[in-house]
């Protein structure tokens, strides 16, 4: 977008009623249906909240996580709680199999110095098939990858989401309507979102900003543990509180009118394109077997033949017992997917022939990674898979996953 303060969008009144109306009538409609046949709950709640505090020695100018909030830590507050502070709750009904609700609400610094609680979203939702959706109301804009949960704090790697890059966009939500549609390739998995609504965000010390015509497409392509994230979003923007700037502007001829067209955010078209991505493999799985063993490195295809049946000794001769962690569990699932490029159901199948054919018997079970790790340390033939955050002076890692 171009050069402008950074605003974040906080409840229109008119908009927002007629919203809190219809998802209030929605629930109060589905008070006598049954929930769903997947034997989902009609109504959940969930909350989450953020508290910290923050420091500045700058004593010049404030730092401040949105152009919303009228002050931070700095001049204002060498320390100050407002900075990131929030708490929300979120009540989701599923009132049909196909019909959905949501309704959110944050507390959190406002422009007015006030912690009043405003809707952050508000929606309802149609799911036509599995794979495609549409929802009306108070809708997230899928600007950044992490739209989705940008203020649920413990979701996010960050104490807050960058500044520099987040305030790019500062309207976190619209009110309209958008679609979602999903395709699946094997393993790979891509998301195409459009959406048009408006907005008119409060912005300090209590002027207005307007959005409207608010559009964009955004694509979330996944792959395994990546995930690449695409954006394109358009509106036509005006602020209020520069109006009185630039009418000064005006007033020193054909110059100052000139700078004032130009820089004047008065239906000014402002267009954001973002692209970001990540990569998340959740926690790392090691190999590991007791530190007493004379085992010191395995290659990856010695370790799966272990595990598949197919060698039952170390390389220097001595027996391998592996152990397997419990049927099911995301600890095995991930190990054998990542080891093997096996399913669960290929492992079965792969199984089923040894055992049916007198080749062999599956890995023992256990039920988690510190129950493997407790046979590991009171035997050296033992070999098996954790967590590498479970790794210490008495397991020696062989192989990480």
């Amino acid at each position: 977008m171009p050069n402008q303060p950074s605003r974040e969008a906080t409840l229109n009144p008119c908009c927002a009623c007629r919203t809190v109306i219809a998802l209030a009538a929605l629930m109060l409609y589905a008070s006598g249906a049954d929930a769903d046949e997947s034997g989902a709950p009609m109504f959940s709640f969930s909350g989450f909240g953020t508290l910290g505090m923050a420091h500045s020695s700058e004593d010049q100018a404030d730092f401040i996580s949105s152009g919303l909030k009228p002050n931070g830590a700095g001049f204002s507050h060498r320390w100050s709680a407002d900075v990131d502070s929030l708490i929300g709750a979120q009540v989701s009904a599923n009132l049909t199999p196909e019909l959905s609700a949501v309704l959110q609400v944050i507390s959190e610094q406002n422009y007015d110095n006030t912690y009043r609680p405003h809707v952050e979203w508000a929606n309802i939702k149609y799911q036509f098939t599995p794979d495609f959706s549409i929802r009306a109301g108070r809708i997230v804009l899928p600007a950044f990858l992490v739209s989705d949960y940008r203020k649920v704090g413990y979701a996010n790697p960050w104490v807050r989401p960058p500044v520099e890059i987040y305030s790019l966009v500062p309207i976190n939500n619209s009110d309209g309507v958008d679609a979602s549609y999903r395709l699946r390739f094997s393993a790979f998995t891509n998301t195409v979102q459009a959406n048009y609504g408006n907005t008119k965000p409060s912005v300090p010390p209590g002027g207005a900003a307007k959005a409207k015509d608010v559009w964009g497409i955004s694509d979330s392509a996944e792959y395994g543990a990546a995930t690449v994230h695409i954006s394109y979003i358009r509106t036509k923007l005006t602020l209020d509180a520069f109006k009185p700037l630039f009418d000064g502007f005006r007033q020193f001829g054909p110059e100052g009118v000139a700078l004032a067209d130009k820089y004047d955010p008065n239906n000014t078209t402002a267009t954001f394109i973002g692209l970001g991505g990540m990569c998340d493999p959740g926690g790392w799985l090691v190999a590991v077997v007791s530190s007493k063993s004379s085992i010191t490195a395995l290659s990856a295809n010695q370790v799966a033949d272990i595990f598949l049946g197919k060698a039952n000794r170390f390389p220097d001769g001595s027996q391998a017992m592996p152990i397997d962690q419990a049927e099911g569990s995301a600890a095995r699932d991930a190990f054998y997917a990542k080891l093997t490029g096996k399913s669960a159901a290929q492992m079965k199948a792969h199984w089923s022939k040894i055992i049916f054919t007198g080749r062999g018997q599956p890995p023992q079970e256990v039920s988690n990674s510190l129950e493997v790790k407790k046979l590991i340390v009171a035997n050296p033939n033992v070999i098996g898979y954790i967590e590498e955050n479970l790794v210490d002076g008495r397991v020696k890692v062989l192989l990480a996953q």
